[in-house]
């Protein structure tokens, strides 16, 4: 019900190429991934990444290790924003950018920006 909320907002915008994109997206299926609409991540824009600790061969859980701060105050350090201090911790996630994509963009420079990097939906 959200996503056709989504689709019928971004169609209703005349951003068409953010609504065909979750439409043609379709269901999906597996383990979480994000809550971002097309476009409305960093990480779509090239701006951010996630990382991840790996001690004796094995992955070490977000938050449960203290590398994890270390990797997020040298991020800091260099300017960049570290999940690792968001309200809903996100330890391995850093982007270049405080603020959110829709408090930089409006959804018309998305849509516009998303059509030119990735083409027709």
């Amino acid at each position: 019900m959200e996503i056709s909320r989504a689709i019928k907002a971004f169609h209703g915008a005349g951003c068409d190429f953010l609504g065909d994109t979750l439409q043609n997206a379709g269901p999906q299926k597996g383990k979480w991934a994000t809550n971002a609409l097309p476009g409305y991540s960093w990480h779509n824009w090239g701006y951010a990444v996630d990382c991840f600790v790996v001690k004796d061969g094995a992955f070490v859980q977000r938050g449960d290790d203290p590398l994890y701060e270390l990797y997020a105050s040298e991020a800091i350090s260099l300017g960049l924003t570290a999940g690792y201090y968001f309200s809903h911790q996100d330890s391995g996630h850093v982007q270049m950018y405080s603020e959110e994509v829709p408090e930089k963009y409006t959804s018309q420079e998305i849509n516009d920006a998303m059509k030119k990097q990735f083409g027709d939906a």
